[in-house]
């Protein structure tokens, strides 16, 4: 309890989405509600201070005995991610407990899944892993896909409540601008990370027969570096001066800025990524290609959102109908007058 008030335990391992998710509950719900326990690693992201806020700096001993008393104190505990072995652990050992667990399901967490069968200690993991997600009581999404994957891997079985998450999943309500002129080269995004699960080189294969039309935009700034080095490798030998890689983080009004003048989108995923930037994209009024079989393409068609399979692809401009409506549908749904009401109905759920 904290002040006599129900408490809401948040564990979170330290990301650019989590500051700015503290300080919307706090700003909008009763802080003394809520306990948010940080782990922050090597003090990479920067904080407000605030009374219902513990930072660490790693799960050492001293840190996992105080989560332990915070969890068993909680009524309710909503686990932002799921990657720490050291969270599983603690939470395989409070088992009767995990009704009460709610997992906010981040995407790389779940595909976890699909190193089980690399080397045994994983696999050992991925049984632990089972057995705790097989008995949580609550899991948090917006896509829908996730959720049933989450059931199909691990055998969950609590229920599913609709949020995106966290605020950079909120339109950010820039106006549509017009972009390339019939006469000049089309800007095509490609990806948003210098991670296999892009699939560029895929992509360039489809875009090759453009090649002259267009001018790739491929964003590069964080991920893996050996991967970034082939990736641009690989750019410059089939689009030459047309391959634009972008390797440093830009300061997010240059982003807006630059996302706005792109005129099509290729995100050749092959799993749930990126999704911040597709509805800032979507936004935008951008015609965005997509791998037909990934949660996001089926999630956008359910919200009546237009986008096109990879497989088609094309340069021609989308249609003013179907870019004004994409954007009514993505500038509704994606709000933040619908994420305080999702944040809402989990904090309130008996």
């Amino acid at each position: 309890m904290i002040g006599g008030c129900s408490m809401i335990l948040h564990i979170c391992v330290a990301d650019k989405f989590i500051p700015p998710f503290i300080s919307f509950v706090n700003g909008n719900f009763n802080s003394q509600e809520h306990q948010f326990y940080v782990f922050n690693k090597k003090n990479k992201f920067s904080f407000d201070q605030s009374p219902n806020l513990i930072i660490r700096s790693k799960m050492e001993f001293f840190a996992f005995l105080e989560l332990v008393k915070l969890f068993k104190k909680a009524d309710k505990v909503i686990l932002h991610g799921l990657f720490w072995n050291s969270i599983v652990m603690l939470l395989a050992l409070n088992a009767k407990s995990l009704n009460k667990c709610y997992w906010a399901i981040w995407g790389g967490d779940l595909y976890k899944y699909y190193d089980r069968n690399n080397k045994t200690k994983l696999m050992l993991w991925h049984q632990v892993r089972k057995f705790v997600i097989s008995r949580l009581g609550h899991f948090i999404t917006y896509i829908e896909e996730d959720y049933k994957s989450a059931c199909k891997w691990y055998g969950a079985k609590g229920q599913l409540h609709e949020s995106f998450l966290y605020l950079s999943n909120i339109y950010s309500g820039h106006e549509q601008v017009e972009t390339s002129v019939d006469n000049t080269k089309k800007k095509i995004l490609v990806g948003n990370s210098a991670t296999a699960a892009n699939r560029h080189k895929e992509a360039f294969k489809e875009l090759i027969q453009f090649k002259g039309q267009i001018e790739l935009i491929v964003p590069l700034s964080y991920g893996n570096e050996k991967y970034r080095k082939e990736i641009i490798k690989t750019g410059k030998e089939m689009f030459g001066e047309d391959f634009v890689p972008l390797t440093e983080f830009m300061p997010i009004q240059d982003y807006y800025k630059m996302l706005s003048k792109i005129d099509n989108v290729v995100f050749n995923h092959d799993r749930q990524q990126g999704m911040g930037n597709l509805i800032q994209l979507l936004g935008l009024g951008k015609k965005l290609f997509l791998d037909s079989s990934t949660p996001q393409f089926k999630l956008f068609q359910r919200l009546g959102v237009k986008v096109f399979d990879i497989q088609n692809m094309d340069i021609n401009p989308l249609d003013n109908e179907i870019k004004n409506n994409n954007h009514k549908i993505i500038s509704s749904y994606f709000s933040t007058e619908n994420f305080r009401n999702q944040l809402s109905k989990i904090f309130e759920t008996p």
